[in-house]
């Protein structure tokens, strides 16, 4: 019995479960609803925006540093570019020293060897040859010889990049009897060295010392005549100096200065 009746009241309940209906939500209820929602998404976007401007900043100063890393490295390699420059630069200069040196070397075996047979003759003929007061010739050409070697340097003139006709010649004459004493035909030649041109002459110290403040010219010969290179004399303050090397030459007179027939 008591089976039945609360079978009976259980399915009374039920129905009346069924039966119930929610009251409406109102119009203003749900807007308010909407406008929470609509909220709650724009602080998500707003919570988005700002972690993908920190993400844009955080990208930015990378790409800043590692400009500012990439501009070190620039730097570091034109710093390096200059010195490679400036090493090669010696380099070539020293080159071109040790080149100059070589050619002088080999001009004085040249000039040696052209004079060996004189220096032969003379060896020859003063050997035991003595004077009436017992000079002994040999002995003093010695002496004589080694005093002009002992304390003798180098005077070189050089021209670089010249360009000449066929048959011309260049000299170098100025204020000293080594040079012509300004007369051409007396001047020292250069010798051709591919497109340099240069001369070099062994002097004493006496020598060194009358050619301080030397003055002198380049002359061209063409044919018979004699051509002075253009603009003022040039200048040596220290003739012997290993470092003056004189360029290219100037450009040469139109009026020859003296003809080989004269």
């Amino acid at each position: 019995m008591l089976n039945g009746i609360y079978y009976f009241f259980s399915n009374a309940w039920n129905g009346f479960k069924s039966l119930y209906v929610p009251p409406a939500t109102s119009p203003l209820t749900e807007a308010r609803n909407e406008i929470d929602q609509v909220k709650k998404e724009i602080q998500q976007l707003k919570a988005e925006n700002n972690r993908l401007k920190n993400v844009e900043h955080d990208y930015q100063k990378s790409i800043r540093e590692q400009a500012q890393e990439i501009n070190a490295l620039k730097a570091s390699i034109a710093s390096y570019k200059r010195l490679l420059e400036e090493k090669e630069s010696l380099l070539a200069a020293d080159k071109r020293r040790l080149e100059e040196s070589e050619a002088s070397v080999a001009s004085y075996k040249r000039q040696l060897e052209e004079s060996k047979p004189f220096l032969d003759v003379i060896e020859k003929n003063l050997t035991n040859l003595k004077d009436d007061n017992g000079l002994d010739y040999a002995r003093t050409l010695d002496y004589i010889i080694l005093s002009a070697l002992r304390n003798m340097k180098v005077l070189t003139f050089k021209l670089e990049n010249v360009s000449l006709e066929a048959g011309d010649r260049i000299f170098v004459c100025g204020g000293h009897v080594l040079l012509g004493d300004w007369v051409p035909t007396s001047s020292l030649e250069l010798t051709a060295m591919g497109s340099n041109y240069e001369a070099s002459v062994g002097i004493n110290e006496v020598t060194q010392k009358e050619l301080n403040r030397l003055q002198y010219k380049y002359a061209l010969l063409r044919g018979d005549a004699w051509y002075w290179e253009s603009g003022k004399d040039r200048f040596r303050e220290n003739p012997t100096s290993a470092d003056v090397v004189d360029g290219e030459p100037r450009v040469w007179e139109t009026t020859p200065c003296m003809t080989n027939s004269k």
